[in-house]
């Protein structure tokens, strides 16, 4: 076959944030709607703050009026409806297709003495090289190979399927990609929970001033602000390290701190079910590939794989026949459908150009003493 390069299974997700309400505002007048009903809310909240802070220190009215704002510009965040998305490029292996005849054609033993009874029959040939052979073991490290027979039925009845071998340099490759994004969401998350470590202590520094000052008689409702400036910053302290752990759910908060390390998931070629099938499965050759029938319909079993695999990633297809259409259909159908769909074919020729004898003794008339 045809040096093909490797196509190998693997999928690669690009993680990114969007809003959806943003998909559904597709009209002009819907964008002036919304910016006038903002105008409107902040001018009722710039409203309610004049209302509100003739009583107030102005610190403490300023303070009010920012944090209406952020509810606003909370409620205005949900409103838009922030999704996270996963962008993910699935690209499958290669297929390789191998198709035996299993006629009783394929059975016959082609030899020109008599002398050589035990010469391997067509089908023998085979089953030795799928058995024994390189021929599947290289076709493993490109592509998955799918072994199947046909006879006189019209569809191919298919034997084993063995999945493609990952070399080395990918599995290793594989993991250094997943430990650097692994190492770069660290990083994205230390960093963000250092900022929520800086408001969570300027939150507790807010309230130790409340309790130091607090205490004094004097003090009244002067260090009230201390308080609720330290309760909102512990708030929002929590907020920005939940958001971090929902954002990273695979890096752990022991990890983030710096009390734990943070490991790569095992890979799935290292799991016991990816060993179990990356095994050669166990198949009897010699019976699966007996021969059987009284007729070898290439023509409709070619065509039938044609269709089948048709616009997927197929690497080509191998026939082991000894080109006996017992039917009287020709392939013509069939190439023709492999050069519209663009898949190769590569037939395997067995047995001899010459018909076999088929001759045997009836009677033999001779003296009885010779």
């Amino acid at each position: 076959m045809p040096a093909l390069d490797p196509v190998l299974a693997a999928s690669s997700a690009n993680i990114y944030y969007q809003f959806a309400r943003l998909q559904s505002l597709s009209e002009w007048w819907h964008w002036l709607v919304l910016i006038g009903l903002c105008l409107a809310i902040a001018g009722y909240v710039g409203w309610m703050y004049r209302k509100d802070s003739v009583e107030l220190p102005r610190g403490l009215a300023v303070l009010l009026f920012t944090l209406r704002l952020l509810a606003f510009l909370g409620v205005l965040f949900f409103f838009f409806n922030l999704e996270k998305r996963a962008e993910r490029k699935i690209v499958k292996n290669s297929r390789a297709v191998l198709l035996v005849d299993t006629s009783q054609s394929m059975g016959l033993r082609d030899s020109d003495s008599s002398n050589v009874p035990a010469a391997q029959s067509r089908i023998e040939q085979v089953e030795q090289e799928i058995a024994r052979g390189t021929l599947i073991e290289k076709l493993r490290e490109k592509h998955d190979v799918i072994v199947s027979r046909f006879d006189e039925g019209e569809n191919p009845v298919e034997i084993a399927s063995y999945p493609r071998k990952g070399t080395k340099d990918e599995t290793s490759e594989t993991q250094q990609t997943e430990q650097q994004r692994l190492d770069r969401m660290l990083g994205e998350a230390r960093w963000t929970a250092a900022i929520a470590g800086v408001v969570l202590g300027l939150g507790l520094i807010a309230g130790l001033v409340y309790l130091i000052a607090g205490a004094r008689p004097a003090a009244g409702e002067q260090t009230s602000w201390a308080l609720l400036v330290s309760m909102t910053l512990c708030i929002a302290a929590a907020v920005i390290f939940a958001v971090v752990s929902l954002r990273m759910p695979e890096i752990k908060p022991l990890a983030i701190v710096g009390l734990a390390e943070v490991k790569p998931p095992e890979q799935e070629a290292s799991s016991p079910g990816k060993k179990d099938e990356q095994q050669t499965p166990q198949v009897d050759w010699a019976a699966q590939l007996a021969p059987r029938g009284s007729k070898s319909r290439i023509d409709d079993n070619l065509k039938f794989v044609i269709d089948r695999e048709r616009g997927g990633p197929v690497a080509g297809v191998v026939l082991f026949t000894d080109g006996r259409v017992t039917p009287g259909k020709d392939c013509d159908l069939a190439v023709q459908a492999a050069q519209d769909a663009l898949i190769p074919v590569f037939p395997v020729g067995l047995g001899s150009d010459k018909q076999p004898a088929n001759v045997r003794v009836v009677d033999l008339e001779a003296r009885e003493r010779v």
